[in-house]
């Protein structure tokens, strides 16, 4: 069978099938159309069977796997269907997240270049502002190594979430181990991503682009599958619809960067390093002129007769 540009998996379970509808549509219109999708169904129940089925014979390019509930997150799923992937490069989304049109063709453009790549999001809080916190950068050694698997709360560092990253199928490939059953406590994604870079022989990069709307969970399990839709189908119709869409983005997580730095200049912590740092610099200049003048030499300085 002939190549494609991209594999897109959309991991699910549970009776989801009308987020997973909300996700699919933003992802067969973006600007890249020589795609597949891959729903990759881990237990789902009620309608949803039925309605993903259907979209699989509706849709020439998605397939519905549908396969019993596994112990985790369906990792070993996520691996059977990519035996059977013809796309250049791999993606994912999360059921509940909105690919922005430009989000395959950015990370093509890197994995041309590269092996492993993510881009950034634009976060949609339940309240407070837009904004897109992530401070990774896989171009420096120090950042790579710091992709803890285990982290349950949000760190600038930690690894690129599902909806975000993308990499070659050659790459994943030549990897010693693909997708597994994830350990007890991590993070299925993170913990998948820490195989790319922890390998020597694999080029990683983050494009400083924003190509996705991420909506949080929120604490286990989440809002309703009704609150959800409600939440996503308005966002999906902007995505859809609204060339303005992603001007106004830009400017929300703009103004957010501004006062979160300028609050960050008032935040105790911050002061205290600051006044320790200053006064140690200070001490250090003290000590190098008691040195090179002497105390006399100090006393005349501040009496200003130097």
């Amino acid at each position: 069978m002939e190549p494609l540009a991209a594999t897109v998996l959309i991991p699910t379970s549970g009776d989801r099938a009308d987020v997973v509808r909300l996700s699919l549509a933003c992802i067969l219109n973006q600007s890249i159309q020589d795609i597949e999708v891959f729903i990759i169904g881990d237990g789902v129940e009620g309608a949803s069977r039925e309605t993903l089925q259907d979209l699989a014979q509706n849709y020439e390019r998605v397939k519905f796997f549908d396969r019993p509930k596994f112990v985790s997150r369906g990792e070993p799923y996520r691996h059977e269907a990519l035996q059977e992937a013809r796309g250049r490069i791999v993606a994912y989304s999360c059921d509940r997240d909105l690919w922005l049109p430009h989000h395959l063709e950015t990370l093509d453009a890197a994995l041309r270049e590269v092996d492993f790549a993510h881009t950034l999001e634009f976060i949609i809080p339940s309240k407070g502002p837009i904004h897109t916190p992530r401070q990774l950068d896989l171009s420096k050694p120090r950042h790579r190594n710091a992709m803890q698997p285990r982290m349950r709360q949000f760190n600038a560092l930690m690894a690129p979430g599902l909806s975000c990253t993308g990499h070659t199928l050659e790459a994943y490939n030549h990897l010693p181990e693909g997708w597994t059953q994830t350990p007890t406590s991590y993070i299925s994604d993170c913990y998948m991503w820490r195989k790319f870079s922890t390998n020597p022989t694999i080029k990683t990069r983050t494009i400083g682009t924003a190509t996705l709307l991420y909506f949080h969970r929120g604490r286990f399990p989440g809002i309703s599958l009704e609150e959800r839709v409600n939440e996503l189908t308005p966002w999906t119709e902007r995505v859809l619809n609204d060339p303005e869409l992603y001007a106004e983005m830009l400017e929300h997580a703009l103004e957010w960067i501004y006062f979160d730095r300028s609050d960050i200049l008032d935040a105790y912590p911050h002061r205290v390093k600051h006044f320790f740092t200053h006064y140690s610099q200070k001490s250090v200049e003290f000590v190098k002129r008691l040195r090179s003048i002497g105390l006399k030499g100090e006393q005349r300085r501040r009496q200003g007769k130097d």
